[in-house]
């Protein structure tokens, strides 16, 4: 009797275990966040214009209408298109000199644009819809900047500063100091909390900027654009893996004091990237603009001034050559890898895998047997950078890559010395990517270092204090650099030790872009306002090579562009042959 009545009660035991076990997995299964999963896609706008993918937010919508930024015949315009499809207008703003989207207000009446153009940087502006006026803002800001729940405060970024204010600029209250300036910030659907970038990397807090903490820490690739949708039940957000740029969904659902999230899921896929985004109204679909990547490497015809394919157009950028000019080597776009090839194309040979990676400036050594070149990994050290650099080198005739340079210096922009025993390199150890958004630029923080390669150990250039973008001429007699903040080129005479900035006119502007040496050792080129300018050495003059105004150029790297040099130094390209639509994802929470 006894052992029946033990057996009883265990199996009462076991009968409230499982009747709690699955009244909790019942009620899990009702309250568990619920992510969503594309259903259907369909495409919207067909206009073959880029979209301008330089800014935290690209593309909003009020309901019935999406606006987003359109390059039309090189021209940055504001653009809408109705939510169902069909034909692309565009809204003129004589006042605004590139206008690009950045957030709309709750009930759709006002447009929050930024205006990037180089006598406003940064400048805000608030459009009335449907067709204006536009008003100029009281603030300047970096790259954050939206609307606040209610359309009347804003929230905003003056450089490393979070605040939010009125629209018209009163009641200013700091919200919390950064180590860095956020790339974008973004409030909560309920106003309560603020998510925000900082370096590649999502934080979070309260309004009143208490509880900073590192949102989904165990993401380790860079985060460039993020959002909630309208409930705040879903927050997305856009990174890249080896498949290129897509979006992630994070689901989150709070019950009194408990708070659940799912782990992030890819929620794009396919041959489009996708990179920007906004919600409709109701949750159930999403805007968003698939980029499908085709590059096309294309050589300047000075006499006609047109461009046509080189090297039969292969989707190829960051070129060199080798001494004897007759061999290449080269970074595929958009799949990143290194290769090398004859000049004509054959015996084609792969460097290195493919990668997440960002790879640029792969360079010949002198006996041409090295190809060194920088890569930018995304961190997992470092907390005070979205990248860190690293140059490596690999055999021309294939082999595992060799790493060189590493650390908080940010090693990068590997250049050979004449006789192969030294490379020239820049860094910057405060910086994430010199030039690109986010980035510190400050002088006191770049320098030129050289490295001899038989002991390893580097040396600093003398007077090599706030340049970058290391280059070494063929012939070994200069090296080149330039300022990041005043766009300055700065030349060392390796023979005298003496260096010098030297004279490039209208060229020298902050954020000037690519240099390179001619291949003779003659001239220093660069880029500069869409302009490709050489200027003969030591001391000028500048002139002008090529206008690339109007092209849409891409790169494995740049989102400006990147040109080289032929052999016999005509100016090379990577035209962007891709294209970049609007299309409408279909949402199923599941």
């Amino acid at each position: 009797m006894v052992r029946t009545g033990k057996a009883q009660r265990w199996r009462y035991v076991v009968a409230v275990a499982l009747i709690l076990g699955a009244a909790a997995g019942a009620l899990y299964w009702l309250v568990r966040p619920r992510v969503p999963v594309v259903t259907r896609m369909h495409q919207l706008t067909r206009t073959g214009n880029a979209k301008i993918l330089q800014a935290p937010k690209y593309l909003v919508t009020d309901g019935s209408r999406i606006y987003f930024t359109d390059l039309v015949k090189g021209r940055v315009r504001i653009a809408q298109v109705s939510v169902q499809g069909g034909e692309v207008s565009y809204i003129d703003i004589p006042t605004v000199e590139l206008p690009h989207v950045r957030d709309i207000s709750e009930n759709g009446s006002q447009l929050l644009l930024i205006d990037w153009g180089p006598n406003k940087p940064d400048q805000p502006w608030i459009l009335s819809l449907p067709n204006g006026p536009a008003i100029k803002t009281p603030f300047t800001t970096s790259f954050a900047f939206s609307f606040l729940p209610g359309e009347k405060r804003v929230l905003y970024a003056d450089m490393n500063h979070l605040f939010t204010a009125n629209l018209d600029g009163s009641d200013m209250q700091q919200v919390i100091t950064l180590p860095f300036a956020p790339w974008a910030a973004v409030p909560s659907p309920d106003g309560k909390k603020i998510r925000y970038l900082v370096n590649g990397h999502i934080w979070e807090c309260r309004i009143d900027g208490r509880g900073a903490h590192r949102f989904l820490l165990e993401w380790k690739q860079p985060v460039s654009v993020i959002g909630w949708s309208p409930d705040g039940n879903t927050f997305v957000f856009q990174s890249r893996d080896e498949e290129g740029p897509n979006l992630w969904a994070v689901a989150e659902r709070r019950i009194g004091p408990f708070q659940f999230a799912s782990k992030p899921t890819r929620i794009t896929s396919g041959p489009l990237a996708f990179r920007a985004w906004a919600f409709a109204k109701d949750g159930k679909r999403m805007y968003a603009i698939g980029e499908s990547k085709l590059g096309e490497l294309s050589l300047y015809d000075s006499k006609s001034g047109a461009f046509a394919p080189y090297m039969n157009g292969i989707p190829a950028a960051h070129t060199d050559f080798s001494r004897d000019g007759q061999w290449v080597t080269y970074v595929t776009y958009p799949e990143v890898a290194i290769w090398k090839s004859r000049i004509d194309g054959s015996e084609r040979l792969r460097l290195t895998m493919p990668t997440a990676n960002v790879l640029v400036n792969p360079k010949w050594s002198p006996d041409g047997r090295m190809i060194a070149y920088c890569s930018w990994e995304a961190n997992h050290v470092w907390e005070s950078s979205e990248f860190s650099h690293k140059i490596y080198a690999v055999p021309a005739d294939g082999g595992a890559p060799m790493l060189l340079l590493s650390g908080k210096f940010n090693p990068c922009d590997p250049n050979w010395s004449a006789d192969g025993k030294s490379l020239v390199y820049s860094g910057d150890a405060n910086s994430t990517v010199i030039g690109q958004p986010g980035a510190r630029s400050d002088e006191e923080e770049t320098e030129i270092r050289i490295l001899d390669v038989g002991s390893m150990q580097s040396r600093t250039l003398p007077g090599s204090k706030g340049y970058f973008s290391a280059r070494w001429s063929r012939d070994g007699r200069f090296i080149a650099g330039v300022s990041p903040v005043t766009g300055a080129l700065w030349l060392h005479d390796v023979e005298t030790g003496q260096s010098n900035e030297v004279p490039i006119g209208k060229w020298r502007v902050p954020g000037m872009g690519w240099i390179t040496f001619s291949h003779d050792s003659q001239y220093v080129y660069g880029t500069s306002n869409n302009q490709v300018f050489r200027v003969r050495l030591p001391n000028g003059p500048a002139e002008l090579v090529a206008d690339l105004s109007g092209m849409h150029l891409t790169d494995p790297a740049f989102s400006t562009g990147w040109f080289g040099l032929t052999p016999d130094d005509r100016v090379l390209v990577l035209q962007d042959r891709g294209t970049q639509e609007i299309y409408a994802l279909d949402l199923e929470y599941r």
